[in-house]
């Protein structure tokens, strides 16, 4: 099914929320700007260690919600095998409730096509929350959406030919000095 990325921007400017599939599997998305519609996934889906990230197209998109943007952070991106998410320091332009005490946020570049096609109409960085359940296992299949989505009133379901990994993906925090510390392989 091909995706009306016009109607998923509409509904992403309108503060709502849309889920789709992505690399590791059904995740919810909204505008990273909007504090009220990720307060509402955080309320809906609260998780003990850390989940969601920040969409971006790419390192020169992320120029604008970084302030610094550490070194190693485009090899990272550039040479992972897996989905990867760098929590970075220096966070600007970004809606609060997506930013950690620490000022920090994750941000994840894909290579998926539907959702990099949103970006670039968009142009808004993407908060993306995954749909886990039993096992930390990330939700890939439509009916166990449907079981899930019951807690939140979601916009619209987007499919694509993606072969999700149903794992979350790797994260690290990256500071501008270029320490590492890796939170989750």
């Amino acid at each position: 099914m091909m995706i009306d990325i016009l109607l998923v921007i509409e509904k992403l400017k309108s503060g709502n929320i849309v889920a789709v599939m992505t690399d590791i599997g059904i995740e919810l998305i909204c505008d990273a700007t909007n504090d009220k519609t990720i307060e509402l996934l955080q309320k809906n889906f609260p998780s003990k260690e850390p989940i969601h990230s920040i969409f971006v197209l790419n390192i020169n998109h992320l120029t604008k919600y970084v302030f610094e943007i550490p070194e190693l952070a485009e090899q990272l991106f550039e040479l992972s095998t897996k989905p990867i998410s760098l929590r970075l320091p220096n966070v600007q332009n970004i809606a609060n409730a997506a930013i950690s005490e620490t000022k920090r946020a994750p941000f994840r570049i894909t290579s998926v096509h539907s959702i990099n096609g949103i970006l670039r109409k968009y142009r808004n960085p993407l908060f993306a929350t995954p749909l886990i359940y039993k096992d930390k296992k990330v939700a890939t299949q439509k009916d166990l959406f449907a079981s899930i989505s019951e807690k939140i009133n979601f916009t619209d379901w987007v499919e694509n030919d993606i072969k999700p990994t149903g794992v979350l993906p790797s994260l690290m925090d990256l500071d501008v000095n270029g320490e590492i510390l890796i939170i989750r392989e």
